[in-house]
C-alpha cells in the first residue's frame, strides 16, 4: 500500500493507486464546514473507509456516500453535522462500522437500519435522536457495540434486544427510556458492559446480570431485592440513585469488585468486606496493629486541629467568601432557603421541572473569589486540598461560602509539599498523593463542583471522561441540566457556555496547564 500524508490527512490507496480509505481527524477546516457536501465521492468507486473526525463539517450527510458500495467503515463522530438519519444508508450492504456520534443528529431511527447485517459497530451517542428505539435493531446479529447514549429516546428497551447475539457492549444512558430491563437480555452470554444509568426504568435488577463485567442502573427507579447469581464477574456495580430495598447479602458471591456504588437505595445491613489469606495470617498481630494506628491517629489529629485553627481563623475575618466550620454535616436548614429567597418569591426562581421550581444561587463567582483570595493574597498560600459540594455552604443571599479546612495546609516555597493523598473522592486532582502539592489541586477541584453545578449531577471520571467526551460537545442542551428551561437569551447562554470552557480548563490532567484562580475569576468576572 502507498500512503500519502498532508499534514494530517491521509489517504491510502491500493496497487493499481486508486483510494481505498481517507482519514482526516481534527482538521483545521473552520469556514470549510461544508467540505463533505462537496467532495466528489463518485470519483472514490473502490472507497472502503471513510474517516472524517472532529473537523467542524456542517450540514447534513450527504447522499452521495450512498455511491460507496464498497464501504466498510462510516466514521463522522465530532463533527455538527445536522438533520435526520439517512434511510440511504441501507444500500451500504458491506458496511461494518458505523460512527456517527457527538453530532446534532435528530429524529428517528429508520426502521430499515435493521437490514444492515453487516454491521460490528454502530454508534450514534450525542446526538439529538427521538422518539423509541425501533425493534428491527434487534436483527443486527452480527453487532458487538450498540451505543445510542445521550440522546432523547423514550418508551421501552425493545424486548428483541435479547438476539443480538454476539453483543458485548450496550450503552443506552441518559436518554429517557421507560419500563423494565428485557429479560431477553439473559440470552447475550458474550455480553460484557451494560450501561443504562439515568433513564426512567422501572422493575428489579435481574440476577443474571451479574454475568457482566460493568453495570451501571443509576439514576432509575429501579426497586425491589438484588440478588445476583453465582458465580459474578462484575467489577464495576453502580446501582446508586434507585429505590431498591433488601439486605445486602448477594455481593459475597462478587468477589471481583473494584468499584461499588449504593447510595441513594433503600438497603439495610453491610456491605461484604473480603478477607484474604494475608489478613487471616495477620490475625494475631491486628490488636496490636490498631492500637498504634489509633496513637498516632488520635495525636496527628490533635496537632492539626490546632495548627488547622490557628492558621484559618484570620483568613475567616478577612475575607467574605471563606468560612470555618471543622463539624459541618453537609445540610442547610430549610428556614435558611424560605430566608435567602424571601418565602420562595418568583424572582429568585430560574426554571421549573417535574420535582418543582429550581432557584439560583451564587456558588461558582463566590468559591472562585475565595480560593484565590486563599492562594494568592495570604502569606503564605493556603491550599483547601478538599473543595467539594459538600464544602461549599449558602449564606443568606444564596453566594458560595467555602467551608471545612480539615485538610488545609500552608504552601510552603521552601519544602517539597509532598502529601498524602486528603480529600474527597471525585473531587480530587489526579497527581494529588504523587506529586509536588501546588494550588493547582484545588483549582481541579474547582472545576469539578462547577461543572457538576451546570449538569446537576457529579461528572463522574473528570480527567478522562470529560477530557475525552464531553469537550466534543458543542451545544449548550447537551451539558445544561436538563430539569432547566433552556435559556432563550443567547447572551445567557454564551455565558454558560463561558463558565463551562473555563471549567473544563480546570480539570486538564496536567497541573501546568490549569489557570490559576485568580485567573478564573478574572475569566468570570469579565
Amino acid at each position: 500500500k502507498q500512503k500519502l500524508r498532508l499534514q494530517i490527512k491521509v489517504i491510502i490507496c491500493n496497487e493499481a493507486g486508486s483510494a481505498i480509505a481517507i482519514n482526516l481527524y481534527n482538521d483545521n477546516l473552520e469556514g470549510q464546514g461544508d467540505l463533505l457536501g462537496r467532495l466528489d465521492f463518485a470519483s472514490f468507486p473502490n472507497l472502503e473507509r471513510l474517516s472524517i473526525q472532529n473537523c467542524k463539517l456542517e450540514g447534513s450527510i450527504p447522499e452521495q456516500i450512498g455511491l460507496l458500495s464498497n464501504l466498510t467503515e462510516l466514521s463522522l463522530p465530532g463533527n455538527r453535522l445536522t438533520g435526520n438519519l439517512p434511510v440511504w444508508l441501507t444500500k451500504l450492504t458491506r458496511l461494518k462500522y458505523l460512527d456517527l456520534s457527538k453530532n446534532q443528529l435528530t429524529g428517528p431511527i429508520p426502521p430499515s437500519y435493521g437490514s444492515m447485517l453487516s454491521l460490528i459497530v454502530l454508534d450514534m451517542g450525542t446526538n439529538q435522536l427521538n422518539a423509541s428505539i425501533p425493534e428491527e435493531i434487534g436483527n443486527l446479529q452480527n453487532l458487538e457495540t450498540l451505543n445510542l447514549a445521550h440522546n432523547n429516546f423514550d418508551g421501552p428497551i425493545p424486548s428483541n434486544f435479547g438476539n443480538l447475539s454476539q453483543l458485548k457492549i450496550l450503552n443506552i444512558s441518559n436518554n429517557f427510556l421507560s419500563g423494565n430491563i428485557p429479560l431477553s437480555i439473559a440470552n447475550l452470554v458474550k455480553l460484557k458492559q451494560l450501561d443504562l444509568n439515568n433513564n426512567g426504568l422501572v422493575g428489579s435488577v435481574h440476577g443474571y446480570l451479574s454475568r457482566l463485567s460493568y453495570l451501571d442502573v443509576s439514576s432509575n427507579q429501579l426497586s425491589g431485592n438484588m440478588s445476583f447469581q453465582n458465580p459474578c464477574n462484575l467489577k464495576h456495580l453502580d446501582v446508586s440513585m434507585n429505590q431498591m430495598t433488601g439486605v445486602i447479602t448477594s455481593l459475597q458471591v462478587c468477589s471481583d469488585l473494584e468499584y461499588l456504588d449504593l447510595s441513594s437505595n433503600h438497603f439495610i445491613g453491610e456491605e461484604h468486606k473480603r478477607k484474604n489469606d494475608l489478613v487471616k495470617h495477620l490475625t494475631i498481630f491486628l490488636p496490636v496493629i490498631v492500637g498504634l494506628c489509633f496513637l498516632v491517629l488520635v495525636y496527628r489529629y490533635c496537632n492539626n486541629r490546632k495548627a488547622t485553627e490557628k492558621r484559618i481563623q484570620p483568613v475567616t475575618k478577612r475575607h467574605g467568601n471563606v468560612c470555618s466550620v471543622l463539624n459541618y454535616d453537609g445540610r442547610i436548614a430549610y428556614e435558611d432557603f424560605i430566608t435567602a429567597t424571601k418565602d420562595f418569591d418568583l424572582k429568585y426562581c430560574i426554571g421549573t421541572c417535574s420535582y418543582g421550581r429550581v432557584y439560583k444561587a451564587k456558588l461558582p463567582d463566590g468559591v472562585a473569589h475565595a480560593l484565590a483570595y486563599m492562594h494568592h493574597d495570604c502569606s503564605p498560600p493556603i491550599i483547601h486540598r478538599d473543595i467539594s459540594s459538600k464544602n461549599i455552604l449558602l449564606n443568606s443571599k444564596l453566594e458560595g461560602l467555602v467551608a471545612d479546612f480539615g485538610a488545609a495546609r500552608l504552601l510552603d516555597p521552601d519544602s517539597s509539599n509532598q502529601t498524602a493523598i486528603v480529600g474527597t473522592l471525585g473531587y480530587t486532582a489526579p497527581e494529588l498523593g504523587s506529586d509536588v502539592v501546588t494550588e493547582k489541586c484545588d483549582v481541579y477541584s474547582f472545576g469539578v463542583v462547577a461543572l457538576e453545578t451546570i449538569r446537576a449531577k457529579h461528572p463522574r471520571d473528570p480527567f478522562s471522561s470529560m477530557n475525552n467526551l464531553n469537550r466534543h460537545v458543542t451545544t449548550l442542551e447537551n451539558i445544561l441540566d436538563r430539569r432547566l428551561p433552556y435559556p432563550t437569551d443567547k447572551l445567557i447562554e454564551k455565558e454558560i457556555m463561558r463558565v463551562y470552557n473555563v471549567a473544563l480548563s480546570c480539570i486538564l490532567t496536567d497541573p501546568k496547564c490549569r489557570p490559576t484562580m485568580r485567573n478564573v475569576c478574572k475569566e468570570l468576572s469579565s
